[in-house]
């Protein structure tokens, strides 16, 4: 009986051993896959930080390169005005010569004019005070 009494004791102690180690296979199973889980929510929060960052990234330069296009339209639109206005500058010049040189040329072709109308009264006068003294001359003879 005692080797009997041994036995099962030995197969007592033998499946508590099993228990406890099937526990701790359990036990390491169980951790393992919680460590998993946790390896795998950690790289789902990394990738959706890296994706948030990304997103925040793409939204900065978006805002940027609209801030910089509407500088450099503002500058572009700038430049229109200031070239407008010098154009117009440039046609108000022009003008002004070209109305001042009509002006002059006109002053010219007036001052010819009168000019001519003196000499040729003057052409007058002396045909006339020729004439005039031929007559003086005629009756005398």
């Amino acid at each position: 009986m005692r080797a009997e009494a041994a036995a099962t004791a030995e197969h007592d102690r033998a499946v508590t051993e099993q228990r406890r180690l099937e526990a701790a296979i359990l036990s390491e199973r169980e951790r393992i896959e919680a460590e998993r889980e946790r390896a795998a929510a950690a790289a789902a929060a990394e990738e959706h930080r890296i994706r948030a960052a990304a997103e925040a990234e793409k939204e900065r330069i978006a805002a940027t390169a609209a801030a910089e296009k509407e500088r450099f339209e503002a500058v572009i639109n700038a430049e229109r005005e200031r070239a407008a206005a010098a154009v117009a500058a440039k046609k108000q010049r022009v003008a002004a010569i070209t109305s001042s040189a009509a002006n002059a040329d006109r002053d010219r072709a007036i001052a010819a004019i009168e000019a001519e109308q003196r000499r040729f009264q003057k052409e007058q006068q002396r045909w006339a005070t020729e004439e005039r003294q031929r007559k003086h001359s005629g009756r005398r003879n």
